[in-house]
């Protein structure tokens, strides 16, 4: 009793010994891998080593529910008659039994532990040592992607990465992060990429210290950053502002005061207002 399933490769149905059970048979290729399939079973479930002792091919044929079948399987080679007629599965260990499910499952175990493993050491020990005694046909070596050395291709990963500890911040980012938010100046921007550094370096062995992508993570980052509201005016405001104490439109008054260079008072003539703030310079009422 070898268990529940059989070990069936998904190339058995299109082997030329099925295609030769066919046309022995004078049926088609899916109805002789069927009854391929019920003898191997029968085989499975009852016998120890395939031989199948008191067991003829009269049986077998009922077996498979088709009349011939064992006089099929034996022009292949997947049948033995012996000398007794009783019958006898050659090869029974390749894919019947509990040895070669045993061995499909090694194999199966082996190939995912392989795919887990980032170590090009551990692929070489712990796979040179569990699968040097599978047969060869039973190998299978995993294709090793490289690791993207982006961070923005970490996207794609379903698991999560910790921030370098080496990380700046890329050109790409800080250009988008002006973009999103204009209020912003470069320096503002080095410093809020500090600021998200210091924070995820710190909290790395937390449960929320990996991030599967790192460019959406600084998205959200800048989105949600604040900024000191005398600090978020644009410069065009910012002008205003200036020129209006320099006018003295502040409030509504239109009274001179001083300029923002000490010992100097503006009374209206152009030459002793800054250049910086002729073009904003209130027009004539006359």
């Amino acid at each position: 009793m070898a268990g529940d399933w059989l070990k069936i490769e998904a190339c058995t149905p299109d082997k030329p010994e099925v295609f030769g059970i066919a046309t022995a048979l004078g049926v088609t290729q899916q109805h002789a891998f069927g009854c391929v399939f019920l003898v191997w079973r029968w085989f499975d479930q009852h016998t120890v080593q395939g031989n199948a002792a008191g067991v003829t091919k009269n049986i077998i044929d009922a077996l498979a529910v088709q009349p011939g079948m064992a006089d099929a399987m034996v022009k292949v080679g997947w049948l033995d008659v012996l000398d007794d007629g009783s019958v006898s599965l050659p090869h029974f260990d390749r894919h019947t039994g509990q040895t070669a499910k045993t061995r499909a499952l090694t194999a199966k175990r082996v190939a995912k532990t392989k795919g887990k493993s980032n170590a090009k050491g551990n692929d070489e020990g712990n796979g040179a040592s569990v699968t040097s005694a599978l047969p060869r046909e039973e190998k299978r070596r995993e294709d090793i992607k490289p690791k993207s050395k982006d961070l923005s291709a970490h996207a794609a990963q379903t698991k999560g990465t910790r921030l370098p500890e080496d990380w700046v911040l890329p050109k790409p980012w800080g250009e988008w992060a002006l973009n999103e938010r204009p209020e912003l100046t470069a320096d503002e921007v080095r410093k809020m990429a500090d600021t998200f550094k210091d924070h995820w370096i710190a909290n790395a062995n937390r449960a929320t210290g990996k991030k599967a992508d790192w460019f959406a993570t600084w998205r959200n980052w800048v989105r949600n950053q604040k900024t000191n509201p005398a600090q978020s005016k644009s410069v065009q405001e910012a002008r205003l502002d200036v020129a209006r104490q320099i006018f003295g439109d502040q409030n509504g008054t239109h009274r001179p005061i001083r300029d923002i260079t000490p010992g100097r008072t503006i009374e209206g003539d152009g030459a002793s207002i800054p250049e910086t703030h002729l073009s904003l310079r209130k027009p004539d009422a006359g």
